[in-house]
């Protein structure tokens, strides 16, 4: 027998500070999923420093237990210096050494960075240190003709042949971290086309050999007379070469070009030629009858060419599989461990992992093996699954798919009944995806009550939305009696969710939906239900909205015959209202809407820490769950269950105030529901309209809409 405790599961953080232990949330923002993790922003702790947290746990007032544990902080990083300028010049020609892509990592701009650029002499006869640049009164200009800025102008006439070493030195006056980089320029007498590359890539970075990431771009600015060599009928050409002398180039690509001042990287790079963990470059060179095997032999052949800066070819993960402990259970009663291991990558601390559950392919078919276990009928082949185009006929939706849920870690979650297909979406760093599926588990439908309200019970102690939610998707269907899934609703509604958690926010739609068709048929509980359900789909937009950036929009949906729940949301530049006004998702509100005094006077005070406007619309199809207004005596306006809902919310940056809809000019696009086929109260007529519920009055009215 199973003793449980009569009060929720209670967890909080603190941290030492001064000898003391204070709150965590009242030091720093905590941006964890989860009530038992904590999420902290970048540099939220000093680099470099050690701090000490403390975790405890306790059922309502009951023994608290507690655990304390050291962090270190490692340093933070420096900034990065991304160079562009020519390997070559000759020495008439003019040339720039152009940094003004460096960036740092901890701040959005580079005001916080000071530039020095010096130069060393290595083959050639003139002092580069004499140039113009690094002389008196001119050094510290940093407009590119002195040394103290990003970008270095050197005019031609005044290096020799050899070659010189220029280095950049960037300091981050903040916290007085420091960086070189070295960039060494041939110089030679023959006049000569000077090429310099802007890759999208710095010296060392990794690139991933997948096809479908974010591909490598760079643009080659070819520069010619002046001092620079002709080329006037030149005809150019990519080739992938690798990084080290001689640069044998492995393959050439893409049309030749007869750009003549620039050069983009064709989009067709040859990423089956990259092996994981060497160094290789992009070259430009210029087209001849006999092309080159290296960089070298096209120097000896008096070719033009120009090269970008090393990169390292990243391969995706591999190797990797996905495991369920245990591979047998019954619904809304078992806890199923899912968890992924055995993966190989360049970096395995910045991985990231998504499980998914989807039907088993056809012909296959799970059967208990009465050892724990299960066996598989029938030639179990993964499926061909796109994971990221929503358009392609195997994204994992269309097949069927459902998300469990993100996590670094082992997932805990109740699962419905069925023959299941697992499977893990491992994602590295540079975009680039494996995936590995397993056959089971095989989730058996339960035909005890008691089974299944002991689940619930234990899934709102735990005060985890999470289990909650996972355990209210595995009961649907059941035909088990709504009260304790109820119950259960009502207790994930109350649960303080920043963002939903790792039960995956694509799955959730499906819960909510589930429940809310499960409602008692008595007005007061409905209505109770109802601002919980509200309540609930609130929280899940916010989950959405966390993951949305400024001026886009995301959208989630549930649908069966017809039949189901969709949340849009959208973030919009606050000041751009009273402007641009608003569209998005099928609503529409004119610029002169937001142009009120007392509204314009609000987003002034607001001031810019708080800058967005966030919109959620709640489109429930042809599923009302409001009908229960329908069956009060004063109803005046009858919309029936299934006519399609939309429950518009328009928030500033989250705050509890919303901004204030009633007296504003608003379009909503709407659905024109099929003719309903319900019988209508005495007096009534069916007709294509719109109207407004106000609760309020508990009823739906057309006042004011048109």
């Amino acid at each position: 027998a199973i003793s449980l405790p009569t009060s929720s599961l209670s967890e909080n953080w603190f941290v030492l500070s001064n000898s003391s232990w204070l709150s965590l949330d009242t030091v720093l923002s905590d941006g964890a999923r989860e009530p038992w993790k904590v999420s902290l922003a970048s540099y939220a702790f000093s680099p470099g420093s050690t701090q000490q947290l403390k975790a405890t746990a306790s059922y309502g007032s009951g023994p608290v237990r507690e655990h304390v544990f050291n962090l270190k902080v490692e340093d933070a990083i420096p900034p990065v210096i991304r160079i562009t300028a020519p390997y070559v010049v000759s020495e008439t020609c003019g040339f720039s050494l152009d940094a003004s892509a460096t960036y740092d990592p901890i701040a959005p701009t580079t005001d916080d960075l000071v530039f020095w650029w010096s130069c060393a002499t290595g083959t050639g006869t003139i002092d580069c240190r004499r140039l113009v640049n690094f002389g008196p009164q001119i050094w510290i200009l940093k407009n590119g003709t002195g040394s103290s800025g990003p970008l270095l102008i050197v005019d031609g006439g005044q290096l020799t042949e050899g070659n010189y070493t220029f280095t950049l030195q960037v300091l981050r006056v903040s916290d007085q971290a420091s960086i070189t980089k070295a960039w060494t320029l041939d110089v030679v007498k023959a006049p000569t086309v000077s090429i310099a590359t802007t890759p999208s890539w710095y010296d060392g970075q990794s690139v991933s050999t997948q096809p479908n990431t974010v591909g490598p771009t760079s643009t080659a600015y070819i520069r010619t007379g002046q001092g620079c060599g002709e080329r006037l009928s030149a005809q150019w050409l990519w080739a992938l070469v690798e990084a080290e002398s001689p640069f044998n180039i492995v393959t050439y690509f893409g049309n030749s070009s007869d750009a003549s001042t620039f050069a983009a990287l064709p989009g067709d790079v040859p990423y089956d030629y990259l092996l994981p963990g060497f160094r290789y470059s992009y070259a430009l060179l210029e087209q001849a009858d006999q092309m080159p095997p290296t960089l070298l032999d096209a120097e000896t052949q008096g070719l033009a060419f120009g090269r970008t800066v090393p990169f390292l070819a990243d391969a995706p993960p591999a190797a990797g599989q996905v495991a369920c402990v245990p591979m047998i259970g019954t619904a809304a009663a078992t806890d199923f461990f899912i968890s992924s291991s055995g993966w190989h990558d360049e970096d395995m601390s910045n991985l990231s992992y998504s499980y998914y559950l989807l039907p088993l392919p056809a012909g296959v078919s799970l059967a208990n093996d009465g050892n724990g276990g299960v066996s598989v009928s029938g030639n179990f082949v993964p499926p061909q699954v796109d994971w990221k185009d929503t358009s392609s006929p195997n994204h994992w939706i269309a097949l069927g798919g459902i998300c469990l849920g993100h996590s670094q870690s082992m997932l805990q979650l109740r699962l419905p009944a069925g023959q299941h297909m697992l499977a893990v979406l491992v994602e590295d760093s540079l975009g680039a995806v494996s995936s590995a599926f397993l056959a089971g588990p095989l989730v058996e439908a339960s035909s005890s009550a008691a089974d299944i309200e002991k689940g619930l019970d234990i899934a709102v102690i735990s005060n985890n939305a999470e289990i909650i939610l996972s355990t209210l998707d595995a009961t649907s269907g059941t035909g088990f009696d709504a009260t304790k899934e109820a119950e259960a609703f009502t207790a994930a509604a109350r649960v303080d969710m920043s963002a939903i958690p790792s039960v995956g926010v694509n799955r959730l739609p499906r819960v909510v939906y589930s429940v809310a068709v499960a409602y008692a048929t008595e007005v007061e509980e409905v209505v109770l239900r109802t601002e919980q359900l509200t309540s609930l789909a609130t929280e899940l937009g916010n989950a959405i909205l966390a993951t949305v950036q400024l001026d886009g929009s995301q959208v989630l949906s549930w649908t069966q015959d017809g039949r189901g729940l969709q949340v849009y949301v959208a973030k919009k530049e606050v000041t751009d209202l009273p402007y641009e006004g608003l569209n998005v998702g099928g609503l529409s509100m004119p610029a002169y809407t937001f142009q009120t005094d007392p509204l314009v006077q609000y987003l002034i005070e607001a001031g810019p820490s708080c800058k967005t406007v966030e919109v959620q619309l709640t489109t429930w199809l042809q599923s009302n769950p409001y009908a229960w207004a329908n069956q009060t005596t004063y109803a005046s306006t009858f919309v029936s269950s299934d006519s399609t809902v939309v429950v518009l919310q328009i928030q500033h940056c989250l705050s509890d105030e919303i901004l204030n809809l009633s007296q504003r000019t608003l379009t909503l696009e709407l659905p024109l529901p099929e003719r309903p086929t319900a019988s209508l109260p005495e007096g009534h007529v069916y007709k294509a309209t719109c109207a407004v519920f106000d609760p309020d009055e508990r009823q739906w009215t057309r006042d004011g809409v048109r």
